[in-house]
């Protein structure tokens, strides 16, 4: 009877431990990294465009993250250039080559958060004439 008794305690106990381990999954600096971005800029929006074609520009809202993100998932059948433009410098801010049939993301570090950065999206295509995929742009 003892070892049933004891036995029952030890396995209410792991399965105590088991549901505790999943609350220290987070770091202590992660508070603007979290799942969902603190500003939608564009929305998860399906593109059929001109290869050299840009969506935007949005602005970034000072307080609202340090980083844009860029989610470009390539539908089409040929690579495309995924490039972060601020949109007053034309300074090119990040590139990424996301391949057919691809999902990548982009992301920058905003230099100066205190302050709103215009910024725009510009797809290249080596190869082919249109940009056909879906894109989002937020910021965290």
């Amino acid at each position: 009877m003892k070892l049933k008794k004891m036995m029952s305690l030890l396995l209410a106990l792991a399965m105590s431990f088991a549901l505790a381990v999943p609350a220290f999954a987070a770091g202590p600096g992660d508070g603007d990294e979290g799942i969902m971005p603190l500003m939608q800029l564009y929305p998860n929006d399906e593109i059929n465009i001109r290869s050299g074609s840009t969506v935007g520009p949005v602005t970034t809202t000072p307080g609202q993250g340090n980083y844009v993100r860029v989610w470009f998932r390539n539908n089409g059948t040929e690579s495309v250039d995924v490039i972060l433009v601020d949109w007053n410098t034309h300074a090119v801010l990040g590139t990424k080559s996301v391949g057919a049939g691809a999902q990548e993301p982009l992301e920058y570090t905003i230099a100066n958060p205190s302050q709103p950065l215009s910024v725009a999206v510009r797809f290249n295509s080596a190869t082919s004439m249109r940009v056909v995929g879906i894109v989002a742009i937020a910021q965290y």
